[in-house]
C-alpha cells in the first residue's frame, strides 16, 4: 500500500506571461547568492496579433483550438530568456534574452550552479531552412522535421552546446558545442557535425567530473533514440563522451535528466514514446561508466526532474498528459526505487491542453519546494507557472 504523502501543495503562481510569447522548457537554480536563476524558451505567439485585430466573435468562429494547435516547438525565432527571483519567488529585475546565434534557434535549457559559484547551461538548436531544401536533406541521410503545411520552415537539429555566467546570468560567454556521438551521421557531410543531439535535463557534478546526458537516434545503435552520456573534468569548458546510458528497440528515450543520490549513484530519468508516457530510469553504481537495464516504470510523465533533497529523499516531478492535464510529483526514498509505490502528488490538473509540462524543481531555504513548468490555462497563453510544496 502507498505511503501517505508528507507533501502539500501551499502556493501557486506565474513566473512569466506574456501573449506576445510562448514559453515554455524552464529550468531554475539557486545562485551562489541565494537568488534563483529561471531561463526558459521564448518563441513568437502570432495569436496576439489576431486578438487585437479581429472580433472575439470572428476568432471564435474560426475556431480558438484550432489556431491554438499551430504552436509548435519549432520557431526560426526561438531564443533563451532569463529572469532572476529571490526565496520568495519575486522577480528582482526585468526579463532579459540572452544572446542569440544569428544561424540558429535555441531551444530547451537545463542549469547547474558549479563550485566555484559560475553556473553552467545546457541547450541545444535548430537550424531553419526552406522547404524546399527538405528532399535534399534527407537524400544525405538528414533528417529535417516541420514542414510548410505547420512550422513553416523545415528543421534540422544544430547540435547542444553548453555556456556558462559568472555573474548570476547577467552576462554569458559564448556557445560551446558538445563533440559528435560515436557512430552519428554528419547534419551536412563534412560541414556540419552532429555534435551531440539534444539535450534537456539535469546536470550533476561528482568529485571532479560533471556529467550531462543528451538524445538522438543514430542508426548504428536503433531506430529509435537513445540516451548518451557525456564527462567534463575542467569545469564544463570541455567534454567527452563516455558511454551510452539506454538504448531499447520496442521505445524512444528522450530528455535524460540525471540525479545523484547520497550513495554515489546516478540514476537518468527518461521520458519515452510508444510507451503510454511512460517514465524509465536506469542506474549507474561505477561513477558513470556504465549504466544498468532500462526499467520501464507505470508512472506517466513529460518528461521528468528528480531533485534530491537535503534529506537525501528524492522529489521526482513530472508533466501530465493524460485525462486531467497539469504537473504531479511523487516523493520517492533515498535509494529511488519506489517510484510506482510512491504516491503521486496533484500539483496541478487545470490544463487547458496537452501542451505544457518540462517542470524543473529546487528546494528553498524555508524547506519549500518550488517546481517551475509550462503551463496553458483557459487563455491559451502558454506561460511559466510555479507550485510550492511543503512537508504536511
Amino acid at each position: 500500500m502507498a505511503r501517505a504523502s508528507v507533501y502539500e501543495v501551499c502556493g501557486q503562481g506565474v513566473l512569466y506571461k506574456d501573449a506576445r510569447f510562448m514559453a515554455a522548457f524552464p529550468s531554475i537554480c539557486r545562485t551562489q547568492d541565494g537568488e534563483l536563476l529561471l531561463v526558459f524558451r521564448r518563441a513568437p505567439d502570432s495569436r496576439w496579433l489576431l486578438n487585437a485585430t479581429f472580433d472575439a466573435e470572428v476568432l471564435a468562429e474560426s475556431s480558438e483550438r484550432a489556431l491554438d494547435e499551430e504552436l509548435y516547438h519549432w520557431d526560426a525565432g526561438s531564443h533563451l530568456a532569463c529572469l532572476r527571483f529571490d526565496q520568495e519567488l519575486v522577480s528582482q529585475g526585468e526579463v532579459c534574452g540572452l544572446p542569440v546565434d544569428g544561424q540558429s534557434a535555441d531551444q530547451d535549457a537545463s542549469l547547474l550552479l558549479l563550485d566555484n559559484g559560475e553556473i553552467l547551461l545546457a541547450s541545444f538548436s535548430w537550424y531553419a531552412m526552406p522547404p524546399a531544401f527538405a528532399d535534399l536533406v534527407r537524400a544525405w541521410g538528414g533528417k529535417p522535421y516541420g514542414g510548410p503545411k505547420n512550422t513553416g520552415c523545415t528543421y534540422i537539429p544544430w547540435g547542444s552546446y553548453l555556456r556558462r555566467t559568472s555573474d548570476s546570468g547577467r552576462s554569458w560567454d559564448e556557445r560551446q558545442y558538445l563533440p559528435p556521438l560515436p557512430g552519428d551521421v554528419d547534419l551536412v557531410p563534412g560541414i556540419r557535425t552532429s555534435h551531440g543531439g539534444g539535450c534537456r535535463g539535469q546536470m550533476i557534478s561528482l568529485g571532479q567530473e560533471l556529467f550531462l546526458a543528451s538524445y538522438a537516434q543514430i542508426d548504428g545503435i536503433g531506430p529509435k533514440h537513445s540516451a548518451h552520456l557525456y564527462v567534463s573534468s575542467d569545469e564544463g569548458r570541455s567534454w567527452a563522451h563516455r558511454t551510452t546510458i539506454a538504448a531499447s528497440p520496442e521505445f524512444g528515450i528522450y530528455e535524460p535528466s540525471l540525479s545523484l543520490l547520497a550513495d554515489g549513484t546516478i540514476v537518468c530519468w527518461m521520458r519515452t514514446d510508444d510507451s503510454q508516457d511512460r517514465i524509465a530510469s536506469t542506474r549507474s553504481i561505477d561513477g558513470g561508466q556504465s549504466f544498468g537495464e532500462v526499467a520501464l516504470h507505470e508512472a506517466a510523465g513529460h518528461p521528468s526532474h528528480g531533485l534530491v533533497l537535503k534529506s537525501g529523499q528524492v522529489f521526482l516531478c513530472y508533466g501530465y498528459r493524460q485525462g486531467k492535464m497539469g504537473i504531479r510529483a511523487r516523493l520517492l526514498d533515498c535509494d529511488g526505487g519506489n517510484i510506482d509505490s510512491a504516491e503521486e502528488i496533484i500539483l496541478r490538473d487545470d490544463g487547458a491542453c496537452s501542451d505544457l509540462g518540462y517542470p524543473w524543481a529546487v528546494e528553498l531555504d524555508s524547506g519549500e519546494i518550488a517546481v517551475c513548468y509550462y503551463f496553458s490555462g483557459a487563455d491559451g497563453v502558454r506561460h511559466i507557472a510555479y507550485s510550492l510544496v511543503r512537508r504536511a
